[in-house]
């Protein structure tokens, strides 16, 4: 009567017996289901309580609550397609541990660590999010999977400043780790009248701090009546020309080409001195220095 006949009869196994069917064809069958480790054997009757048949053990209700099975032989399989069944592996608990699972009040799955799933009403406490590749939603609203503040995503808020009552908003941009620590903050400025847009140019380049500017001159020598001469005023190193001009002592002495950039550094004045007698005058140059 028992499928598979390698055991005793009448002795079977806790997964050999759920494959066993109780029915009015075995009422007041026994089973016996030998012990491991340490636990005793036991000994099921196929009954029916007015309602259902099923295995149950001689002397008690239902199997005693403090009975232990290994889990090489504790499997649960489906009551329409016994070939579906379920088994736990509890190796990857350490030794002399015994872990507690609580059962939640309510009908529900198992969540996979690996599967694909759709997880509904979780409130995860302090979760570690490896990143946002596969979201589904943009996390702008409560609707789009509830709102990130800055303080949730780490890397943001070492580098973001919020604006507050104590200073303006603020961000951190890092240099390479492997030269250091250092940073060049972006910030705005404490005191706004309106909303202001800075945009950037659609090209590679570098950002150019407001310059230091200097205003760099130099006395020419005595111009004979009716002779030309020019000087230059070059900048100092690191500086570059952004423009330039000319004072004469004499009112008739008169620039008779021009006053132009002659390099990227240097501002050149070309004069020819009309006064009637000897004149003197001075070229200047106006230079700027970027950065430190």
């Amino acid at each position: 009567m028992i499928p598979g006949a390698a055991f005793a009869t009448g002795e079977v196994t806790a997964a050999q017996l759920a494959t066993i069917p109780c029915d009015v064809t075995r009422e007041g069958e026994e089973r016996r289901i030998p012990g491991s480790s340490g636990v005793a054997s036991r000994k099921v009757r196929c009954e029916y309580d007015g309602s259902t048949w099923g295995w149950e053990e001689v002397g008690a209700a239902a199997i005693a609550p403090t009975a232990t099975f290994s889990d090489d032989t504790f499997t649960v399989c489906d009551d329409v397609t016994p070939t579906k069944c379920f088994r736990l592996q509890l190796s990857s608990i350490s030794a002399g541990q015994t872990r507690t699972w609580t059962v939640p009040n309510g009908s529900n799955t198992f969540a996979s660590t690996t599967l694909a799933q759709t997880l509904t009403n979780k409130t995860l406490t302090s979760p570690t999010i490896g990143d946002f590749t596969n979201a589904q939603h943009d996390h702008l609203d409560a609707d789009d999977g509830g709102t990130l503040t800055t303080a949730a995503i780490p890397e943001l808020s070492a580098a973001f400043t919020p604006a507050s009552a104590s200073g303006p908003a603020s961000f951190a941009f890092a240099e390479d780790t492997d030269n250091g620590s250092s940073k060049i903050t972006v910030i705005a400025p404490a005191s706004l009248s309106a909303d202001y847009t800075q945009t950037l140019p659609a090209a590679n380049g570098t950002i150019a701090l407001a310059p230091t500017i200097t205003i760099r001159d130099q006395a020419g020598g005595t111009v004979a009546n009716g002779a030309t001469e020019s000087i230059t005023v070059n900048c100092s190193a690191g500086e570059v020309v952004m423009g330039g001009g000319y004072a004469a002592v004499s009112s008739n002495l008169q620039v008779v080409h021009t006053s132009y950039p002659s390099s990227t550094t240097a501002w050149t004045v070309q004069w020819r001195n009309g006064t009637g007698g000897n004149a003197q005058y001075r070229a200047y140059a106006v230079c700027a220095k970027f950065g430190a």
